[in-house]
């Protein structure tokens, strides 16, 4: 097996599930913590209207103040950016195994398992849902490798080990799967340098594709700041951009959450004519195609192709096979990503037939 480099993909990203609406979690103890290690906080951490946990301001304030600090003691340092992606999920699964963990505080408000899942712990059960040969492949990547650095098999490739971190303790795939969900779910890049991070009161942020909030760099200093990018009244929920050209399946299968529908519906990044799935990473342009008359009809045949392979699986849907509504929110996610898929395909297909009826752009003579 050749080594699995961290996955893009897999960067900068806080998942929160609707679970968490059920359950108590002691958040006085994790600000306490906080506080005692240097930070101070005007922020706090409740429910908001949609039943997810998020972050929100305790006070009114301009934009570019700083809401919060959270010291570096209180953070989770899961590797170099360029490291495997196992280095995180190892890190996170050695403090999973002390006992005596100092940041027991940070990991009492961590999403339980059940509550958080990507391409690390995606429920193979699931796969027939994901109508993708790329997502499928993604998966099964991740899983595999996670299971060789379980066996011993890939040590040669590791920065560490599984034997390095937790000794000789008893580890399941559930165990190592988890991990990794939870670190590559919640940590973030420092840029200058090249660490992941995963940072305490900060990761209760819900993501919201255009978002002004931001934190001061962490690069040189021994904390990062929770700083307001507009101006905020007590009570604001407080967002933060994961990736401001996240799409829907990007977002429920690395960061385990369906994100907020948009309007006109963007296509997911595997239906994108710029999608390359031999690539890691890519930019995908916004906004629609657009070219020539005949590029145009090109495409149209392209999302009519995907149509129809939609529309077989369609045709074999069986609801009795699966969950009911509303009893297994990841099954939810990845149901409302299938309708979201039709619904941009059927909206862009309808643009771009719009298009063929205007007149043609002619090409710039260059006189």
């Amino acid at each position: 097996m050749t080594g699995l480099r961290l996955l893009a993909c897999l960067i900068g990203a806080i998942a929160l599930a609707p679970a968490f609406a059920k359950e108590k979690y002691d958040y006085a103890e994790l600000e306490q913590w906080v506080i005692d290690n240097g930070g101070w906080i005007n922020t706090r951490i409740g429910l908001n209207s949609q039943g997810y946990r998020g972050l929100f301001t305790k006070v009114k304030a301009e934009s570019g103040t700083a809401l919060a600090k959270i010291p570096a003691s209180t953070m989770i340092n899961c590797g170099s950016l360029d490291g495997s992606v196992t280095t995180g999920a190892l890190i996170v699964l050695r403090e999973m195994f002390d006992k005596h963990s100092r940041f027991a505080p940070y990991m009492k408000v961590w999403p339980k398992r059940g509550e958080v899942y990507n391409t690390c712990n995606f429920p193979t059960k699931y796969l027939p849902l994901l109508e993708s040969e790329y997502w499928e492949r993604m998966v099964n990547i991740t899983q595999d490798y996670l299971a060789a650095t379980l066996k011993g098999e890939v040590n040669g490739e590791l920065e560490v080990t599984v034997k390095e971190m937790v000794g000789n303790v008893k580890v399941t795939d559930e165990d190592l799967q988890y991990a990794c969900a939870i670190a590559s779910t919640r940590y973030v890049t420092i840029e200058m340098r090249k660490r992941l991070m995963m940072v305490p009161i900060f990761d209760m942020k819900n993501h919201k594709r255009i978002c002004r909030h931001t934190t001061s760099a962490l690069d040189d200093k021994d904390y990062m700041e929770i700083i307001a990018g507009e101006d905020v009244e007590a009570g604001d929920e407080l967002c933060y951009s994961y990736n401001d050209q996240m799409r829907d399946d990007y977002g429920v299968l690395n960061y385990g959450f369906l994100p907020d529908l948009e309007d006109p519906p963007r296509l997911l990044q595997i239906d994108h004519h710029q999608f390359d799935p031999n690539k890691d990473t890519q930019a995908l342009e916004e906004g629609g195609f657009h070219g020539s008359h005949a590029e145009i009809r090109d495409e149209i045949a392209r999302l009519k192709d995907i149509q129809k392979t939609l529309e077989a699986y369609d045709k074999n849907w069986d609801a009795s096979k699966w969950p009911k509504p509303g009893k297994d929110w990841y099954f939810d996610a990845l149901v409302g990503l299938k309708q979201r898929r039709r619904t941009a395909i059927k909206y862009e297909v309808a643009r771009l037939e719009k298009l063929l009826t205007e007149p043609e752009d002619q090409p710039d003579s260059g006189l």
